[in-house]
């Protein structure tokens, strides 16, 4: 009997060699939520990039989209098209035909002859003034209709310039 009562007291010695303490569980818990918190504590800004980010891949494909439509519109017809005009596009940047609905960017845009450095007023007499417009394109990313304000709207401007391919 005794090699078996030694026996059981070595697995009993082994056993609780193996468990963790109380003190060991708490510190374990103590440290594992310190870094949940802390990343927990990450989590709006990196939503908040994230938001931004989307906005301005929108925003982008918006205008490349507006750009392509400027280039490719035959010269004597741009002011036409795009002076003072409204497009609407929803939160992906699909195109809408009108204000209603999920309207999500609201894009005006407008034609005016460039002003060159130097100077504060177009050069109706240089041949380059009949040739070239500039396009200023405005998107504002706002889930209702814009007001005139704009006060708590994101606005971004951009601006490009068309040349006539026509000689």
């Amino acid at each position: 009997m005794p090699a078996r009562a030694a026996g059981l007291r070595n697995a009993a010695l082994l056993a609780k060699a193996s468990a963790f303490s109380l003190v060991e569980v708490v510190l374990a818990l103590g440290v594992v939520s310190v870094g949940f918190v802390a990343v927990m504590g990450l989590m709006p800004v990196g939503l908040k990039t994230m938001r931004q980010a989307t906005t301005l891949t929108v925003q982008s494909q918006i205008v490349q989209q507006l750009v392509g439509t400027a280039e490719t519109t035959p010269f004597p017809k741009l002011a036409a098209k795009f002076d003072n005009a409204k497009f609407y596009y929803d939160d992906e940047g699909g195109s809408l035909t009108n204000a209603v609905g999920k309207t999500r960017y609201w894009v005006t845009t407008t034609v005016t002859d460039p002003i060159y450095p130097g100077s504060d007023q177009v050069d109706k007499a240089n041949p380059l003034s009949q040739n070239l417009r500039l396009v200023r394109i405005q998107v504002i990313n706002s889930p209702i209709a814009p007001t005139s304000g704009g006060v708590g709207q994101v606005t971004n401007v951009f601006f490009i310039q068309v040349a006539s391919s026509e000689k």
